[in-house]
């Protein structure tokens, strides 16, 4: 629940800057020295409300939560019904231990800031409390909190855990949402209930909603999952072909996928192993094609690592090689759920002595042992990378090879060639486990080819 909260306000940190970005916080960002900087900030703590604004959101860029929060607890005081002073209350809430007593916060929180009760930040925290119920197998607060959630993208994710308890009462409520919502049910919820009635084997019950829902939902790997039982129970191959086909190129081709498509095919007459090849042939040329237009080239930071034993590792050590920089941290669920896919990538390279892959722990937090938490990370869930190490600098407070190279959000990954320079930068994980691997193989042979 830590990992959900924390996201929360990392994600509520982000809509504020891309929201109130202004001249005032591009200029706080930039300044480098630390007198100057102190300066400012205590003239923006004497400010207005726009003041406190820019520099809640300067904290919360540099993930300084706790500066951050004492920042809107300063704006509360001042501006009591404000997003600022919803902000303070909103943190305070999300740490408070005791059940019993953040159902009483709620409750006053939701009065106070009735006009904010409709906004993304007061929905985030409504479904961290709700999420947060259901962790604690609390289904009494569950089914509070989820009364007041209206997103319902954050309303299907709260159902799928009172589902995961209370299978009736999951499916309940999401026939409730669709319901009250006849018009306008979100597309999530629908996704959520097609999900639902294909895990009972009522396909029949979902094929009508899978069937509208496709438009909306073709790149969405669970619906793939959940309509290809679908048309599986309905014998509908045609169908299948064509769904299965669009979702291969659309970048969903899991091992799953592929074994539908072969029985399509089979089943309509045709070859599935030359039909199936000409298909990913089809997919690689796509990827090439989209992947030449992201392609960049511009010298990599010359960074420098600890590796497992302590030693120094340089960019320069790894001179003529195309390398993969991957950047990821224990606590970061994304860079976990990508790892699949990088140790297809890794295998496929695993004698080809031109190619590194670094895997880069950074950015840690609440640990004194980030060096054991990753290795034994990697190590049970038996993942063959090498590990290299990202430290936090204690004068700077900054993890210094991540932040050379302007990292923002984990995972980043970046496809560097053997004269030092990157080419390829990839930001976050999507899509399913074999096509990211395509993807990050069809970036390492693209820059191997190129001798720019």
């Amino acid at each position: 629940m830590k990992k959900f909260l924390l996201f929360v306000s990392i994600l509520s940190g982000l809509n504020i800057y891309a929201q109130q970005r202004n001249p005032q916080l591009d200029t706080l960002l930039k300044i480098t020295d630390s007198v100057i900087l102190q300066s400012k900030v205590k003239a923006l703590e004497n400010g207005n409300e726009q003041d406190l604004q820019s520099l809640a959101t300067f904290y919360n860029i540099r993930r300084k939560w706790d500066q951050s929060q004492a920042v809107y607890e300063i704006a509360a005081k001042r501006y009591p019904t404000s997003e600022l002073a919803f902000n303070a209350a909103s943190g305070i809430i999300r740490k408070e231990p005791d059940a019993a007593k953040r159902k009483q916060m709620f409750v006053k929180i939701k009065n106070q800031f009735a006009a904010l009760s409709k906004s993304v930040d007061f929905q985030m925290m409504t479904t961290g409390l709700a999420q947060k119920s259901v962790e604690d197998n609390n289904m009494e607060d569950a089914l509070f909190y989820i009364e007041s959630i209206q997103l319902g993208s954050m309303y299907a994710s709260v159902a799928r855990g009172i589902y995961a308890t209370n299978t009736a009462k999951g499916i309940s409520l999401i026939k409730k949402y669709i319901e009250n919502n006849p018009s306008a049910t979100d597309i999530a919820v629908t996704n959520t209930y097609i999900n639902m009635m294909v895990a009972g084997g009522n396909y029949k019950e979902a094929a009508p909603y899978a069937k509208e829902a496709y438009a909306k939902s073709k790149k969405n790997a669970e619906f793939i999952n959940d309509y290809l039982k679908i048309m599986e129970s309905e014998n509908d191959y045609p169908q299948m072909i064509q769904v299965l086909e669009t979702a291969v190129l659309d970048g969903l081709g899991s091992a799953n996928i592929k074994k539908g498509l072969m029985t399509a095919y089979q089943k309509q007459g045709k070859d599935s192993e030359s039909s199936f090849k000409i298909l990913m042939e089809k997919y690689r040329l796509t990827l090439r094609e989209d992947l030449v237009k992201k392609m960049i080239n511009k010298p990599s930071p010359a960074f420098v690592l600890k590796d497992i034993e302590g030693k120094d590792v340089s960019l320069n050590d790894f001179k003529g090689k195309t390398i993969v920089l991957d950047f990821w941290a224990t606590w970061c669920v994304p860079c976990k759920k990508s790892f699949p896919a990088m140790q297809m990538a890794v295998d496929k390279y695993k004698d080809d002595n031109t190619v590194k892959f670094l895997f880069i722990h950074t950015w840690d937090r609440g640990t004194k042992t980030p060096l054991k938490d990753a290795a034994d990370y990697l190590s049970s869930n038996k993942y063959s990378f090498d590990l290299y190490m990202d430290y936090k600098d204690p004068g700077t407070e900054k993890h210094p090879t991540v932040s050379s190279f302007n990292v923002t959000g984990i995972p980043t990954k970046f496809v560097i060639d053997s004269n030092g320079n990157i080419r390829f930068k990839v930001d976050g994980f999507y899509g399913v486990d074999e096509a990211a691997a395509e993807e990050v193989v069809a970036m390492v042979e693209m820059v191997k080819a190129d001798k720019k």
